[in-house]
């Protein structure tokens, strides 16, 4: 098995490290010529030669090069000032508030610091009205991410993992309306969170798990359910997009819904969509790169490495890889001539 989980990735990693060689020179190129303009033409009248200026010394050079440092050349444009060194823009009543209530630890005490950065960041560039609120209550967006949310259960997470505003709050205040919809970002980012990247960190289960899962950062979440019509179906997109994980999350819906569930299936559907968030939004394409024992022990463990990290696991597998090629070869290499008699490398796309 072990041999065979190195087959889905070989390739495209060596396409990727491959290089464009340098174009050769024509004969007449060189570098003198592409490098060094023409010389200008001597005048007529021939000058009487300048004395050339003394050499300068150590001290003055270094004095002009902190000189030329610090004035700014006056076709560069001046450096951009970072998001958090610009002033916010003005805003919306309900926004400056919320602006005020981000920067109070009681209320994000139970949210992760990167959502918090993420959401003042946001906010110090929003200045329309907020996105989930009205002078009366929930807006219709509002409740749409406030159902969805709810329906994490269905997508391998926890609902009661997540706090929300009740559908039909009345938010008769600015401030009651600034808390709801802090509460309301705060979950919507953490389930983007726990979505995309799963709730557990790979390593801290166990030393073989060595993928860096996919998290979405949150200032990027916030603008772009900001621009969408649909933020139910924008926190839907955030789950993985494998057709694997879709399958998993319909056996987990149909084992819910059995007379008498199975909780040792479930647990194992649950561990299963959780280990596919760990995984790359983009496996790349199937490759057949090395397909005998002989061709795989050609490679190196790091080349291995590098080929099957998308599979994850790859320390783990890049050893038993080449452990197990070098066994076939020193048990069944009589055999293994008969089976593999065709030892050429092919690539097939």
């Amino acid at each position: 098995m072990a041999l065979a989980a190195c087959l889905g990735a070989l390739a495209a990693a060596r396409a990727e490290t491959q290089t464009v060689p340098p174009l050769r020179k024509l004969p007449w190129e060189s570098d003198t010529a592409a490098t060094q303009p023409p010389e200008p033409a001597v005048s007529p009248s021939v000058s009487s030669p300048t004395p050339a200026p003394e050499a300068a010394s150590e001290t003055d050079s270094e004095e002009e090069t902190d000189t030329a440092k610090d004035e700014p050349d006056e076709g560069e444009p001046e450096e951009v000032a970072e998001a958090a060194d610009l002033p916010p823009v003005p805003a919306h009543p309900t926004v400056t508030i919320i602006r005020e209530k981000l920067t109070d630890p009681k209320v994000t005490k139970d949210a992760a610091d990167e959502d918090v950065a993420g959401l003042q960041a946001f906010y110090r560039a929003w200045g329309e009205p907020p996105l989930w609120v009205t002078e009366t209550g929930l807006s219709t967006k509002g409740k749409a991410a406030i159902r969805e949310i709810g329906k994490a259960d269905d997508w391998g997470l926890k609902a009661d993992d997540f706090t929300v505003p009740e559908a039909d709050v009345q938010l008769a205040t600015a401030e009651a309306q600034a808390l709801a919809q802090i509460t309301l970002d705060l979950a919507i980012l953490k389930y983007a969170r726990l979505a995309s990247g799963g709730e557990h960190v790979p390593s801290e289960i166990s030393d073989l798990f060595d993928q860096s899962p996919p998290f979405r950062d949150p200032k990027i979440v916030m603008a772009d359910i900001a621009a969408s019509d649909s933020p139910d179906i924008y926190l839907q997109t955030l789950h993985p997009a494998h057709e694997q994980f879709d399958r998993l999350r319909d056996a987990l819906i149909e084992a819910r819904k059995a007379d008498e569930p199975k909780e040792t299936d479930i647990r194992r559907l649950l561990m299963n969509m959780e280990r596919w968030r760990w995984m790359p939004e983009e496996l790349g394409p199937l490759y057949v790169w090395l397909n005998t024992p002989e061709d795989m022990l050609k490679l190196s463990q790091e080349e291995i490495i590098e080929a099957i990290k998308p599979a994850g696991l790859f320390n783990a597998k890049s050893k038993n890889i080449l452990a197990t090629s070098k066994m076939l070869l020193e048990k069944f290499d009589e055999l293994m001539d008969a089976l593999c008699y065709d030892r050429t490398i092919t690539t097939t796309e």
